[in-house]
């Protein structure tokens, strides 16, 4: 198999490679949703952080706001009066809107979070599919079929050349420093794992052949 060569995108696109592609794009729009509503999130937070603060002084002011009326007549009595301030009723009205505010940017957090968990695990899901699609493109490949159906005769070889080089090495004949065994090697094939996790990402990666 040509693994060293560089590995170029397909020329057409087979409907295996066509789902794979609608799969990828349908979980890159799921995460640009997620990455959306964590930004929402983190605006949210710091509006209620503001929101709280605010509920909180006006709050202080209402529960202050008879006194301030007072010591505001007291001024007047005197000639040292400044502007009015609030009244007790502008004061309570003002406190209510700012916990209404603040309440209002709670519901709406806890709304967002309820989404992105969706969305999250939509995220998920639609990984799982893009996986799926990407099997569906390898077992469909002709370059897999084909070396399948090369196999038995490229088997056949290599168990003939065990064999001789085996009785060859039991005799003492093999060249001097030979490396040779008869284990079968178990590794991963790295051309194979970098073609998969690149197909996930790329329809139109071609496969080794």
């Amino acid at each position: 198999m040509r693994f060293g060569q560089a590995v170029k995108e397909i020329e057409a696109r087979s409907a295996e490679r066509q789902a794979l592609a609608d799969a990828i794009e349908n979980h890159r729009a799921a995460v640009r949703d997620v990455e959306q509503l964590a930004s929402a999130i983190e605006a949210t937070e710091a509006k209620i952080k503001t929101a709280r603060r605010v509920a909180e002084e006006e709050r202080e002011a209402a529960s202050s706001a008879t006194a301030a009326m007072g010591q505001f007549a007291l001024a007047t009595a005197i000639g040292s009066a400044g502007p009015p301030p609030a009244t007790v009723a502008e004061a309570r009205a003002a406190a209510e809107q700012a916990n209404d505010d603040f309440a209002s940017l709670a519901q709406t957090l806890a709304w967002l979070e309820e989404q992105i968990v969706q969305r999250q695990s939509s995220v998920r899901l639609r990984a799982a599919t893009v996986y799926e699609r990407a099997a569906d493109v390898v077992r469909s490949d002709p370059g897999v079929r084909a070396m399948i159906a090369r196999f038995p005769a490229l088997h056949v070889e290599f168990v003939e050349a065990r064999n001789a080089l085996q009785y060859l090495r039991a005799r003492h004949l093999l060249p001097d420093g030979s490396a040779f065994t008869a284990n079968e090697p178990n590794v991963p094939d790295e051309a194979w794992r970098a073609a998969l996790l690149a197909l996930e990402r790329n329809a139109d990666f071609a496969l080794p052949t």
